[in-house]
């Protein structure tokens, strides 16, 4: 089995679906192109049950086929860096398709009125095949589907930056229910999609979304490719245009599906709604069976897809290796080997190269191409050309010689080692220096290592390297040494008389270092009231010569703490003590004001101020106003406040020149409907701040 997705309505069942969902996507690119990475999850072999979520809703499953979908990349374009061509497994082979058309999706370039050219006037995505279902929904809104094998950039279109993935993506905006669950069956496979909580789904799965990476979509559920069930018709007049596999623009019957599922269908909970056109039938092509209680009101289905794919015209061609070698004598010759389609006319040619076909073996695939011949003198490069394409695909090799040889490590027990190179250059008569690990390779080949790595790089000054695995040898290692026993200390030390005060705790313990000798430090940790750490363990040298250890905390908030403390030495930590009695830290209040308060009704309510601490650990809350006793004095109301969304909110410290810090809480999503009259502001620290009157606007 075969196995990531952006805003305005989907397009409608017409001639320009292909083009406004085109559309759609540039519209989107700056979610569906410059976050793809992110976006990307593999669905590897075999893998289903991932969870996938999107810009609305989400994938929870997917299963896809146990078939081989697309099967080969072609030779990478010298023009635009992209594959020249896929080959599905049916050997239908099609093409980067760049005409600014509907035959295309009309791939967008900076300039429509000149031709198509990279980097300068070539579009930032276009398809090898997209194909599109957009099917009657309930709620006013259709259900589009997406299957693509698309080429776009990971952040620019520049060299470098090319990807091809498999794309799957569904879109409904409105009409379904909230956090429902929806399957739908395609031609790839099946999706099980969530809605989100405003009854709309958004998602997309993209594999192989890595630069230069031009097979992991060949992992993805996208293929192999489909066509019009006319495609190759014996009426000419039934057939898409020629030399493509649909005219991407109409809606038409389509075949290819691995599965034999040749249509979209999405079953799921009003997913239709009453009297729609395409409404799930269970008599005709592709019938559905009702199950689980669903309705024609709960499926909807098409057996129609508009299709965008162009069949390949060039074979292209990938040069693996242009490579010299000299004898002893001299005497040079070259050596060629290349990969395209099956009978292909490719030759060699270059400065002092008798232009050469390169022969393939027809007996089996045909796809390998080789030439080997005599020449004069070394080019420094070759052109190696494919004639039977138009225009002739040429690339540009440069020509090295070839390094070859075997690694092999001898380990020494459990002390090191040695690995023996024994390399060779094709360059018998330059004798080219050979290097390994940056480093001309000694005479002998030994290299003295520790530890070898898995394969070794040899570089040749003629341009030519080899990756060489290493075989070991020699003697193997024993057993790894037991670890060092671990003597940490065993006593526990008691707890003395700690005490409380401003903004900081002294602790107290007895010392235990007459006891264990090995004792060289304490460890301390403070707790709050409620046995929670504060601050992480605190490390203190034992104190020589002092029976009681004591540790003084400061800078801390008011409130109530405890501590415990272990001894230790090198080998760690003893045991913990038991929990001190509680210690009261008091903290002078801060003085607070509130300098500025607005309120829009149900849109804002905004409070700035001021508090004379300069700890920007204590935190501010708003609270209403009440009065209270004879005089009508105006308080915090505690039972209606904090005012939600503004308490314990966080000081800042203040610009300088100013000291102290402010605080500016600004409420914007269940602003009161409202204006609260007066507010004061309380902190952390205990300051209370007057009254303050909230003015409108």
């Amino acid at each position: 089995m075969r196995g990531n997705l952006s805003n305005t309505s989907p397009p409608r069942r017409a001639r320009g679906l292909a083009k406004l969902a085109a559309a759609v996507r540039r519209r989107s690119a700056g979610r569906s192109r410059t976050k793809l990475v992110f976006l990307a999850v593999v669905f590897a072999l075999g893998l289903v049950g991932v969870a996938l979520a999107g810009p609305g809703g989400s994938i929870l499953s997917g299963t896809g086929h146990d078939k081989a979908g697309l099967i080969k990349a072609g030779p990478v374009s010298s023009e635009n860096g992209f594959p020249d061509w896929y080959r599905d497994a049916k050997g239908l082979e099609l093409e980067p398709c760049l005409e600014a058309s509907d035959l295309c999706a009309a791939p967008p370039v900076p300039d429509a009125n000149q031709p198509v050219a990279f980097d300068a006037n070539f579009p930032d995505e276009f398809f090898y095949q997209i194909d599109s279902a957009d099917i009657t929904g309930s709620g006013g809104e259709n259900f589009l589907a997406e299957f693509a094998v698309e080429g776009a950039f990971a952040s620019a279109v520049q060299q470098g930056d090319q990807m091809v993935f498999g794309r799957v993506r569904y879109r409904k905006d409105a009409g379904l229910k909230a956090n429902t669950t929806y399957k739908v069956t395609h031609p790839f496979g099946t999706d099980t999609v969530e809605a989100d909580a405003a009854g709309h789904v958004f998602v997309t799965q993209d594999v192989g979304v890595a630069p230069g990476d031009f097979k992991t979509v060949m992992n993805s559920r996208v293929g192999p490719f489909l066509t019009w069930d006319t495609y190759q018709d014996a009426d000419p007049a039934k057939r898409p245009p020629a030399g493509y596999v649909g005219d991407g623009v109409t809606p038409h019957a389509f075949v290819g599906s691995p599965n034999d599922t040749n249509f979209v269908r999405v079953e799921g909970l009003g997913v239709a709604g009453l009297n729609n056109p395409d409404s799930c039938k269970t008599t005709g092509v592709n019938p559905w069976t009702p199950h689980d209680g669903l309705t024609a009101a709960d499926c909807i289905q098409t057996n129609l897809m508009t299709v965008v794919g162009k069949v390949s015209t060039k074979g292209g061609v990938e040069v693996a290796r242009a490579t010299y070698s000299t004898d002893t004598a001299g005497k040079t010759q070259l050596d060629v080997f290349a990969g395209s389609k099956a009978g292909q006319n490719i030759t060699v040619e270059g400065t002092g190269v008798t232009t050469t076909p390169l022969r393939a073996d027809t007996a089996a695939k045909g796809e390998d191409y080789f030439a080997h011949l005599d020449v004069s003198a070394v080019p420094s490069t070759v052109d190696v050309i494919n004639h039977g394409d138009n225009p002739q695909t040429a690339k540009n090799v440069t020509v090295t010689d070839q390094v070859t040889g075997t690694a092999t490590y001898t380990n020494n027990a459990d002390t090191d080692g040695t690995l023996k190179l024994t390399v060779t250059s094709s360059d018998k008569a330059g004798k080219p220096v050979l290097k390994a690990f940056g480093n001309p390779i000694p005479a002998d080949g030994i290299i003295p290592l520790k530890a070898p790595p898995a394969a070794v790089e040899v570089t040749s000054t003629k341009g030519g390297t080899a990756v060489i695995p290493v075989v070991p040898d020699g003697t193997t290692m024993g057993a790894a040494p037991a670890p060092a026993a671990k003597n940490p200390p065993t006593v526990v030390p008691t707890l003395g008389a700690s005490t409380g005060g401003e903004g900081k705790v002294t602790l107290a313990w007895k010392d235990v270092a007459a006891t264990d000798s090995t004792v060289d430090h304490y460890g301390v940790q403070l707790l709050n009231a409620n046995g929670d750490n504060v601050g992480t363990l605190r490390s203190t040298p034992e104190q020589v010569g002092k029976p009681e250890q004591t540790l003084t905390i400061d800078s801390l908030l008011p409130g109530d703490y405890m501590f415990t403390v272990k001894a230790g030495n090198a080998d760690g930590y003893g045991p913990e003590s038991a929990r001190s009695s509680t210690l009261t830290v008091t903290v002078a209040a801060d003085t607070l004001a509130i300098t500025s308060a607005r309120f829009k009704a149900g849109n804002e309510l905004r409070i700035g101020g001021t508090s004379s601490t300069s700890d920007t650990r204590v935190t501010v809350s708003i609270y209403p106003t009440i009065a209270s006793g004879p005089n009508g004095t105006l308080v915090p109301d505690t039972t209606k406040g904090p005012i939600a969304g503004m308490k314990d909110q966080p000081l800042t410290a203040a610009a300088a020149p100013a000291t102290g810090t402010t605080f500016d809480i600004r409420l914007r999503s269940g602003v009161p409907t409202t204006n609260p009259g007066q507010v004061i502001a309380v902190s952390s620290l205990g300051g209370v701040s007057a009254p303050f009157t909230v003015r409108n606007g």
